[in-house]
């Protein structure tokens, strides 16, 4: 009789341990369908309880014991997340894009910019350090947490949106308010972004493909 060592996508049995299946970070138990300890990171992971796999096996995965992801989408987007690692910011000169939301020099800069902009057109604006520190990396990585939520919104013709949380706090202004909401945009591999309100980003968010 064939003895298959795994279990859910991630898992695999410790012969040792008669029963339970290493995720990495903790062991599963098959029997009560939970783990035997606490997620490391808290309710953070997103999963249902300390001790619980995923809301919903046949839509989520955990392959770490750490953090829940949606089956269908971060690991099958390989192509996106191609795209996004290849992605680079519009180069000075070339679109407003480049600068427009990365310009402020203060707070209160920031947030003058979002409520008349420079023409009289709000324009949302990034805090200054948000905007002065590795912003590229900062972009791509909400870029790639974005797609790993499945906070992806195909736009045609190669245009995505991607709807960021920045769950460590505000990163903008958007009409003068306070955000840590922003949004991504993806064309032909050029990459670009803004804060966007709340409000804004669950509209969006109704419509993602998950």
């Amino acid at each position: 009789m064939l003895n298959f060592p795994f279990r859910q996508l991630g898992q695999y049995e410790d012969l040792e341990l008669e029963g339970l299946y290493y995720n990495r970070f903790r062991y599963y138990d098959c029997t009560i369908g939970n783990y035997i300890s606490q997620d490391p990171i808290g309710l953070m992971g997103k999963n249902p309880t300390f001790y619980g796999y995923v809301h919903d096996s046949n839509s989520w995965v955990d392959v770490f014991g750490l953090t829940i992801d949606a089956y269908g989408g971060y690991f099958s987007r390989k192509a996106l997340r191609t795209e996004i690692h290849n992605a680079k910011r519009p180069t000075k000169g070339s679109s407003m894009h480049a600068t427009k939301h990365i310009q402020a020099t203060s707070m209160d800069d920031a947030m003058e910019r979002s409520i008349k902009g420079a023409g009289g057109k709000p324009e949302a604006s990034y805090f200054p350090d948000v905007a002065n520190n590795n912003f590229n990396n900062f972009e791509k990585t909400a870029a790639f947490d974005a797609a790993r939520n499945g906070n992806v919104i195909e736009r045609g013709g190669g245009n995505k949106f991607l709807i960021y949380e920045h769950k460590a706090g505000d990163i903008g202004f958007n009409n003068g308010v306070r955000t840590r909401f922003m949004r991504i945009e993806l064309t032909s591999y050029t990459i670009h972004s803004h804060p966007i309100s709340e409000a804004d980003a669950r509209k969006y968010l109704k419509g993602c493909d998950k």
